[in-house]
C-alpha cells in the first residue's frame, strides 16, 4: 500500500471516468470503477497503484436476476448515478451532489411516475442535498410533494411518511412557516403514536418537535405539557441518563425560559419560579455534556450558552459573565476565531462586561473581535463615555446550528442540539430507509 496516496480524490477521479462515458458505453460496464469508487471513499483505504479498479466488478444484488434485461441495466443505471451522488455528498461536493440526485429524480418519474416508492426516496435524497446547500425554499417545496405522494401511496402511519413528515417540520420551522409546521408536527405525533405507540423513541422525537413547533406560534403552556410529557416519557422508557432524555429536558428547559419572558412583567414570582427550574435543567444538562462528550464538543458549546443565557435572562449578570467567556472560548476553539457563531459568543460577552462596567475590558474585546469601525464597538466606547446610560433589558440571543456533522450555523440546535435554542432535527437528511443508508 501506499501511504501517500489520498482516497477521497482517487474515488473523485473513477466517479469522473465513470461519469465521462456515459453517454458513450452502458453504465452497467462502469459499475466495477463506481464499486471501487464507494470502498475507497467511504472506507479511507490507501491503496497502491498495483490495486487497478478497472478489474474490479460489482453486481447490485437488489435487482432480481429474473427482471427484463433492459429493465435491469436501467435499475442499474439508476443505481449507478445515485451512487456517484451518494459518494459526492460524503465528500462535500453538494452541487454535484445536487445535479446527479435531480437525474435521478427526473428518470425515476419519467419511468415509474410520482408516486412510486423508488421516486419518493430519490425526492428524499434531493430535499436533503437542497437543504444542506441552504437552498430552503427549494427543500420545503419538495418536501411537501414528498409527503403529499407519500401519504397517497403509502398511508400516514407507514414509517417513510412519518419520516418525511418530521423532516417537513424541521424545514418549514427553518423559513418561519411556523403555523404550517405546527399542523404538520401536530399530524406526525398522532400517526406516530397510532403506529408505534406512544412511548416510543420515533414518537418521542415527534412530539418534541411538536413541542418546539407550539413554541414558534407561542402557545407556551401546550408546548410545556408537551415537553413534560416527553421528559416523563423518555425517562421511564430509555432512563433518566439516556441521551435523548437529557435532549428532552433540555427542550423543557427551553420551554419554560419562553413562559418566563412573557410572565415576567404579570407574574413575576411564577417567572422567577420558571426560570430557575430551567436553570437547574440546562445545569444538569451541561454537567451531562462535560462528563459525556467533553468540554470542546459542540454539544457542550450549546449548553454553557444556554445557561448562561438563563443566568441572563434572570439579571444573574455576575453569574453569566464567567459562562459567557468559556462559550466564546470553546466556539473559538471548536469552530474556529472568525464563525459567525464565535464572533456573536465575543460580542455578547462585551456586552455583559459594559453592563458590569468593565468597559475598557469590553471594547478591547469587542476591538479585536469586530473592528474599530463595527456598530456595535462604537456603541460600547459610546456607552463608556457616559456610564449613567445603561442598557435597559440585554437582548436575547440563542445559540442555534444545524445538524453536527456542519459547522453549527445559528439555527436550531440544541444537545443537539435540540435545547433551548431550539432543538436540532433529529429527523435523517433523508426520509426513507435507502436514502438514510446513504
Amino acid at each position: 500500500p501506499n501511504p501517500s496516496c489520498v482516497p477521497l480524490p482517487l474515488a473523485s477521479q473513477l466517479m469522473r471516468l465513470a461519469g465521462s462515458r456515459l453517454s458513450s458505453r452502458p453504465l452497467l460496464a462502469l459499475r466495477g470503477r463506481l464499486g471501487a469508487a464507494s470502498v475507497l471513499g467511504r472506507r479511507g483505504l490507501h491503496l497502491g497503484v498495483e490495486a487497478d479498479p478497472r478489474r474490479m466488478t460489482f453486481v447490485d444484488p437488489t435487482v432480481p436476476e429474473e427482471t427484463p434485461s433492459r429493465e435491469r441495466e436501467e435499475e442499474q443505471e439508476l443505481r449507478s448515478l445515485n451512487g456517484m451522488a451518494q459518494a459526492y455528498r460524503e465528500a462535500g461536493d453538494l452541487t454535484r451532489a445536487e445535479a446527479y440526485f435531480a437525474r435521478v429524480l427526473a428518470r425515476r418519474r419519467a419511468l415509474h411516475g410520482s408516486d412510486d416508492p423508488r421516486t419518493l426516496y430519490a425526492m428524499g435524497h434531493l430535499t436533503a442535498v437542497l437543504a444542506a446547500r441552504g437552498s430552503l425554499h427549494a427543500a420545503v417545496t419538495l418536501a411537501k410533494k414528498q409527503c403529499a405522494a407519500s401519504l397517497r401511496t403509502l398511508g400516514p402511519c407507514h414509517p417513510d411518511t412519518l419520516l418525511c413528515h418530521g423532516h417537513a417540520v424541521s424545514l418549514l420551522s427553518q423559513v418561519g412557516r411556523h403555523e404550517e409546521a405546527e399542523e404538520t408536527a401536530r399530524l406526525t405525533h398522532s400517526s406516530c403514536a397510532a403506529y408505534h405507540g406512544e412511548a416510543h423513541p420515533t414518537t418521542l422525537i415527534a412530539l418534541s418537535q411538536l413541542g418546539q413547533a407550539l413554541i414558534a406560534v407561542n402557545k407556551l403552556d401546550e408546548a410545556e405539557t408537551c415537553l413534560r410529557t416527553e421528559v416523563a416519557l423518555s425517562t421511564d422508557s430509555l432512563g433518566g441518563s439516556h441521551p435523548e432524555t437529557r435532549i428532552a429536558c433540555s427542550n423543557l428547559a427551553s420551554a419554560l425560559v419562553a413562559q418566563a419572558r412573557v410572565l415576567a412583567d404579570a407574574m413575576p414570582d411564577l417567572s422567577a419560579s420558571k426560570l430557575s427550574e430551567a436553570e437547574a435543567l440546562f445545569r444538569a444538562q451541561l454537567d451531562a455534556c462535560v462528563s459525556a462528550l467533553g468540554e470542546r464538543h459542540p454539544h457542550t458549546l450549546t449548553a454553557v450558552s444556554n445557561l448562561a443565557q438563563t443566568y441572563r435572562d434572570r439579571g444573574q449578570l455576575a453569574e453569566a459573565e464567567p459562562l459567557l467567556r468559556r462559550e466564546a472560548e470553546l466556539s473559538a476553539l471548536v469552530l474556529g476565531p472568525a464563525h459567525e457563531d464565535t464572533l456573536t459568543a465575543q460580542e455578547a460577552h462585551a456586552r455583559v462586561l459594559g453592563h458590569l462596567s468593565r468597559y475598557e475590558e469590553a471594547v478591547a474585546l469587542l476591538r479585536a473581535s469586530r473592528g474599530e469601525a463595527h456598530p456595535a464597538t462604537l456603541a460600547l466606547m459610546a456607552e463608556a463615555t457616559q456610564p449613567t446610560q445603561r442598557w435597559q433589558r440585554l437582548p436575547t440571543r440563542r445559540r442555534s446550528s444545524a445538524h453536527l456533522g456542519a459547522s453549527p450555523a445559528r439555527r436550531p440546535k440544541s444537545t443537539t442540539t435540540r435545547a433551548g435554542r431550539r432543538r436540532r432535527s433529529r429527523w435523517r437528511a433523508s426520509s426513507s430507509p435507502r436514502a438514510r443508508a446513504g
